[in-house]
């Protein structure tokens, strides 16, 4: 049932020099193993959780070639997830997008050749951040590879000096080719795009934009979405009581990101709406057949436009009877309705892929699910 395996997010040391910075995005452009986000010093001082939508169904960066070639001449990134910092109430938060290039050396050394300005938006630790999305125009030259780099910010007053900070790079990037007579199509290729005046290469052949057959679980027409689950922000937390058997009492569920699908446009909102499925295990965790469904929520719904993702709360499963099957984890039914707030019109089913256990109030390791007891 799962969609795709979780995205995987490079984070960067903030400012900590080009000379940093270009050994992270020439180990990225030789085939380095992608690192989960929050496993390097991306991160500095007190932030929220944050996240990019970029992923194999939802690059976070979208490149556009001029009418009639493959050469890019627009940049677009997708607008990240923040939220703000926990018992911090409504805090002020930021984004600046920069734009990477091996222009000027045509190898895997990247400079800076834009950044936008921040752009600050309110955020509390339950509901993030509003941003428009940034676009730019880019020389349209043959051979030359984009990388994006997503930096965000955290202030306590004023929008002067940082209380916390965060560097991603994205992870996949949107090819929208008009050349070769091909207009629109659409691939997504990992860790850059790159500008073709002509015959592109093997690596990056035209294919059709992500469809619902090409992800199971995905029917009708569903706009772009996402979990929060990567390493440092697991889709769930499996509380366990402390007792000695350290059974499983309690999972609390992260609200996915949905925004609307291609039914409406601009400013005009949808209703769109989530769910979660308590599975159980006995046999295989590996095999999709031996997960069954234990306990079904009811659908929570709220409004969504193409550029706003919907604002709602997690939510919390307390077992009746814990510890009797052994393992656990979480599907997530998402849904969008039209013509009306009643008539499900798509879906899009995803299954959370790492949990954090906490035996009490004391965090232990994460995992791929949830046992039945934790011993």
């Amino acid at each position: 049932m799962t969609a795709f395996r979780r995205l995987r997010v490079r984070t960067i040391t903030r400012r900590a020099g080009l000379s940093t910075l270009l050994v992270a995005l020439a180990a990225m452009a030789l085939g380095a193993a992608p690192v989960l986000a929050g496993e390097t010093s991306g991160e500095t001082g007190t932030y929220g959780v944050h996240i990019l939508l970029d992923n194999t169904e939802y690059a976070g960066t979208i490149c556009q070639s001029q009418a009639g070639t493959d050469l890019i001449d627009k940049i677009t990134i997708r607008r990240p997830i923040i939220f703000g910092t926990k018992g911090a109430g409504t805090q002020t938060v930021g984004v600046q997008y920069q734009i990477w290039s091996n222009a000027a050396s045509g190898d895997d050394v990247y400079t800076v050749i834009d950044e936008s300005a921040i752009q600050t938006s309110a955020a509390t630790a339950k509901r993030n951040a509003m941003f428009p999305r940034w676009s730019h125009a880019v020389d349209p030259v043959s051979g030359v590879r984009y990388e994006v780099v997503v930096e965000a910010f955290w202030y306590a007053s004023g929008v002067t000096n940082p209380v916390g900070t965060a560097s991603q790079i994205d992870g996949y990037y949107e090819h929208v080719l008009e050349g070769s007579g091909e207009v629109g199509v659409q691939l997504i290729t990992p860790d850059y795009c790159e500008s073709f005046e002509s015959g592109r290469p093997a690596a990056v052949q035209t294919a059709p934009a992500p469809s619902a057959a090409s992800f199971p679980g995905h029917s009708g027409h569903y706009g772009a979405h996402d979990l929060i689950d990567v390493a440092e922000y697991p889709e769930a937390r499996c509380i366990y009581s402390t007792t000695s058997e350290d059974t499983l009492r309690t999972l609390t569920i992260r609200a996915p990101i949905v925004y609307a699908s291609s039914r409406v446009s601009g400013t005009h909102a949808q209703t769109v709406g989530w769910r979660y499925r308590i599975q159980y295990n006995d046999g295989d965790v590996n095999s999709s057949a031996d997960w069954h469904d234990l306990s079904t929520s009811t659908i929570v719904k709220a409004s969504a436009t193409g550029g706003y993702n919907a604002q709602w709360s997690g939510r919390t499963y307390t077992f009746a009877d814990p510890g009797t099957h052994e393992s656990y984890r979480v599907a997530i039914d998402m849904f969008w309705y039209w013509p009306s707030s009643s008539h499900q019109d798509g879906k899009a089913v995803h299954v959370g892929q790492l949990y954090d256990v906490f035996f009490g109030s004391d965090e232990g390791t994460t995992d791929d699910f949830c046992g039945g007891t934790a011993g």
